[in-house]
């Protein structure tokens, strides 16, 4: 198994369709983890019915992040296994219960409108977590489809890899525009807020020089942003040829191959990029901890590092 790719879609061999009616038995294929590093399986659960509030979500796209990695071999703590996974998703409301549902902005959603929704539910927003560490992510209140919810509790379809999910009364749905694909809408993913929440809490301005380590969908995706910010130059490093092509096609100033240079030559590359200072901050986005010791190295004097990229 290998999670080389950009970003690997879950289509077709679960997409069996089932059209909800109360007057009919309804089934969605699932696709479950049974414990930690064991194959996948495919299971057969009953769609529940519907509360109000609550919407039944037909799958287009389930994208696998690196978190659903580590869920595979079980590096997580308190996850409640058998686990059906995937957080990030993209679909139609198939079915909507007894109530009326609005979307983050406030518009009543429809069966037929196509959706994504905020993995995380339930955050109580008045814990010491919430209230006074200012940690929202640490909430021990709340709740993350595909990650912290029980697949063998109602309501059961809790993870993206399946033919449906039920979304619970209370969730973040968001409608996605007509102009864009469900392809593009998963590209958002979780890599979208991550860069989002990496570059705000730096101290990029307009003009700097910054570089990032690694080329995955959160390194690109900060390389956009510090383009929309106006930085200057960015270079990416990385040693995937096909990610940094892809870098260049975003339009992004500088790329370094990290395979066919030494750490030497790419301080002495940036410096030249820089005009002779390194770059003002350094973005790691690569996962990997030996890539700390040498983006140390490479920002400037008074610069500054980010890490993002470690998976606490």
């Amino acid at each position: 198994m290998t999670f080389e790719l950009l970003f690997i879609w879950v289509y077709g061999p679960l997409t069996t369709l089932y059209r909800v009616d109360e007057k009919m038995v309804k089934t969605s294929r699932v696709a479950v983890v049974p414990k930690p590093g064991a194959p996948i399986a495919i299971e057969e659960f009953e769609i529940p019915k519907l509360t109000g509030g609550a919407v039944l979500l037909k799958v287009a796209n389930a994208g696998v992040c690196g978190t659903d990695v580590h869920l595979w071999h079980g590096r997580l703590a308190g996850v409640p296994y058998p686990l059906i996974l995937g957080h990030e998703v993209v679909g139609t409301i198939e079915a909507i219960g007894p109530k009326a549902v609005k979307d983050l902005d406030g518009n009543e959603l429809n069966v037929g409108d196509r959706v994504t929704f905020h993995d995380v539910y339930d955050t109580c927003y008045k814990c010491w977590n919430c209230l006074i560490a200012k940690a929202p992510t640490k909430c021990t209140n709340r709740r993350v489809y595909g990650i912290t919810m029980d697949s063998q509790k109602p309501p059961y379809l809790i993870g993206g890899y399946s033919e449906f999910v039920y979304l619970s009364p209370g969730t973040h749905i968001i409608k996605i525009p007509d102009h864009v694909s469900f392809d593009g809408a998963s590209a958002v993913g979780c890599a979208m807020p991550t860069a989002v929440h990496t570059v705000l809490r730096s101290p990029l301005q307009w003009g700097m020089n910054v570089a990032i380590q690694g080329s995955g969908p959160v390194g690109l995706m900060i390389a956009v942003l510090a383009k929309i910010s106006g930085a200057s130059t960015i270079t990416v490093l990385d040693q995937a040829k096909n990610r940094l092509e892809l870098a260049k096609r975003f339009g992004i100033t500088h790329t370094l191959n990290i395979g066919e240079t030494t750490l030497e030559e790419r301080k002495h590359a940036l410096m030249d990029i820089g005009g002779g200072h390194g770059p003002d901050i350094v973005y790691e986005a690569t996962g990997a901890a030996r890539a700390i010791p040498e983006g140390i190295e490479l920002v400037r004097e008074g610069g500054a590092y980010t890490i993002c990229g470690q998976y606490t």
